[in-house]
Formats: C-alpha cells, sequence, structure tokens
C-alpha cells in the first residue's frame, strides 16, 4: 500500500503531529474538505463527480427514497418503513446551481463522522504496533477511536511501514488538505 505522511502543528494540542495515510484516503478527505468549501450548489456540481455529488445531495436530504432507505438501520421495529417515509419528502427538488451551498447542512448519522476524522482513519489504517509504539490513542465524544503520532518519531514510523512492505512519501500539502478547514 502507499502511503503518506505530514506533519503539521495541531492548533487544538499547540504541538508537532505526524499524520500518516494511505494515498487514497488522503486524497478522499481533501476530495471532501474541498468540496464542503463550494458556495454555491453550480459550483459544488462542477468540481464534484457525479457520485460525490449524488452522495453530498443525499446527505443534504435530496436523494431518492431507494438510496436514503437502504442507508437506512430500520431492523425489526414494526413500522419503520413508514416512519421513516413520513420524514421523507418526495417532491424535493435538487437545488438550483445559484442557490447556496452549506455544508452545515449535510446530515450526519450520529455514530459517523464526515468527512472522516483523519486521525480516526489513522487509527485504523496504520499498524497498531506502530500506533502503540511512537503515538497514543483517544476517543472522541461519539467513542470514535483514534490516534496522533508524534512528529519527533517521523523516521522510525516510515521505516516500520517501509518494513511491513508499504510505499511511503512525504506530502504535506496533500495531509494539510485533508485534515485542516
Amino acid at each position: 500500500m502507499d502511503y503518506v505522511y505530514g506533519v503539521f502543528t495541531n492548533p487544538s494540542r499547540d504541538e508537532l503531529e505526524l499524520v500518516v495515510l494511505p494515498e487514497d484516503s488522503a486524497f478522499e478527505l481533501a476530495e471532501i474538505k474541498d468540496l464542503l468549501r463550494c458556495r454555491t450548489w453550480g459550483e459544488l456540481r462542477s468540481k464534484a463527480s457525479p457520485a460525490r455529488y449524488r452522495e453530498l445531495l443525499a446527505r443534504c436530504g435530496y436523494a431518492e427514497f431507494a438510496e436514503l432507505s437502504a442507508e437506512m438501520e430500520i431492523g425489526g421495529l414494526r413500522g419503520a418503513l413508514e416512519i421513516a417515509m413520513a420524514e421523507f419528502d418526495p417532491h424535493a427538488v435538487p437545488p438550483d446551481d445559484r442557490e447556496p451551498f452549506h455544508a452545515h447542512e449535510i446530515a450526519v448519522d450520529p455514530a459517523e463522522d464526515y468527512p472522516p476524522d483523519p486521525h480516526y482513519l489513522q487509527n485504523l489504517l496504520v499498524s497498531p504496533q506502530i500506533v502503540d509504539r511512537w503515538g497514543e490513542r483517544y476517543e472522541t465524544s461519539r467513542h470514535r477511536p483514534c490516534a496522533v503520532l508524534r512528529a519527533e518519531n517521523l523516521s522510525d514510523v516510515v521505516t516500520s511501514l517501509e518494513a511491513e512492505g508499504h510505499h511511503c512519501r512525504e506530502d504535506s500539502d496533500l495531509i494539510r488538505a485533508g485534515v485542516l478547514d
């Protein structure tokens, strides 16, 4: 797997930290963060891939019911489909290109972060031995396990990842684009 890494000052901790992510995850985070800065739906539509645009439309309540219900955890609750249908507006029209796009209107499941926190992804996608040796774990208020890697251990982390058979390269700009708002 190809990993990218970058060192930057974490404003909430006021210290240098290392963020290491698979390259495809880093590109996806940077893409999402860039799209969330769009000011209009037209700007978003022109920048986003068709799949990402549909995803954001759905997250803002403009999807077909079949799409929305496929994501719902309905379980065995009697009448759940009727309850869900009552919340769905079948007449919702996707916004006009000139309408303002507000990232804060994106509906996020309480058990999910959107976009995903890079520290959560780092915890999932970097080997536990590396995180345990050169980092620290913590949980978010939503009980999401995250990991912070200490910047002073950059060479040890990279050497360990490469020993596991991964390719690593520095790309602070890409990491920053997916981490910072």
